[in-house]
C-alpha cells in the first residue's frame, strides 16, 4: 500500500512528513535521517546508521565523540568524569 501526500517547504527550509508516514516507516521524534538526491529532482531520505566507530563507549551517545587512549567518549560523560574525580 503506497501513500501520496504534498508536503510545503517553510521559510527554514523544513518539510513537515504527515503523521501516517511517519507512523508507516517508523521515524519518531529525534530520527536522524540521510539524504540522498540524485541528477534530476528525487529526494530519498534513509535513517541514518551511526558507525559503531563513532559512538561514546559509556552511553552510546553519537554526539561529539573524541578518543583519548582508544577509548571514545562524549562531552557529557567527559564531564560527568571529571565532576566525579574533582
Amino acid at each position: 500500500m503506497s501513500y501520496t501526500s504534498i508536503a510545503t517547504v517553510d521559510e527554514l527550509g523544513r518539510v513537515l512528513l504527515p503523521a501516517p508516514v511517519r507512523k508507516r516507516v517508523g521515524w519518531r521524534v529525534g530520527t536522524k535521517l540521510e539524504v540522498h538526491t540524485n541528477l534530476g529532482n528525487t529526494v530519498t531520505l534513509s535513517i541514518f546508521q551511526v558507525s559503531q566507530e563513532d559512538i561514546c563507549n559509556i552511553c552510546e551517545s553519537d554526539e561529539t565523540v573524541a578518543m583519548t587512549k582508544g577509548f571514545k567518549i562524549c562531552a557529557n560523560c567527559l564531564q560527568a568524569f571529571n565532576e566525579a574525580v574533582d
